[in-house]
């Protein structure tokens, strides 16, 4: 998540340095980081016991925490 939010915080300065009024340096990031984005989600709902294809019901459906398996959160 911090690499994605640097990388788009770099793409934007660049976007707008370069060319205020093009667009694609931050628009061609977003595109190459959204997949790995979706493969991380889908691992972390493996980690609770779920298939990946609940993601877009995550995506859309806000709830609280979800209990897992292998119990509470290490402290």
């Amino acid at each position: 998540m911090l690499f994605s939010i640097l990388v788009s915080l770099v793409t934007s300065w660049a976007d707008h340095t370069l060319d205020p009024n093009a667009t694609g340096i931050e628009d061609i990031a977003v595109l190459v980081l959204f997949l790995p984005g979706l493969a991380v989600a889908g691992r972390r709902l493996h980690d609770i016991g779920k298939a990946g294809w609940w993601l877009p019901v995550f995506l859309t459906a806000r709830s609280g925490p979800v209990p897992n398996r292998y119990g509470g959160p290490a402290r």
